[in-house]
């Protein structure tokens, strides 16, 4: 349990910024791809954000981050 002077320094102090590179987006889902990206992410124990990202860079043929230099 946090004590009151714990409690207002951190309601003064700033939230973590979010990195550069990242940019948040929102997208709609229909129920059935819904229900597909929770079933894979569960099944490969991921993120369902992982998952989708990987997805869209597929789709678009971007490297992978970090993927420089290895063979695949």
């Amino acid at each position: 349990m946090l004590t009151r002077a714990q409690h207002k320094k951190a309601r003064r102090e700033k939230p973590a910024p979010i990195p550069g590179p990242i940019a948040r987006r929102n997208i709609w889902f229909r129920s059935d791809e819904v229900a597909a990206l929770q079933v894979r992410a569960a099944r490969e124990n991921r993120s369902e954000t992982a998952v989708i990202r990987e997805a869209v860079r597929r789709l678009l043929g971007l490297e992978e981050p970090g993927a420089r230099g290895q063979e695949g």
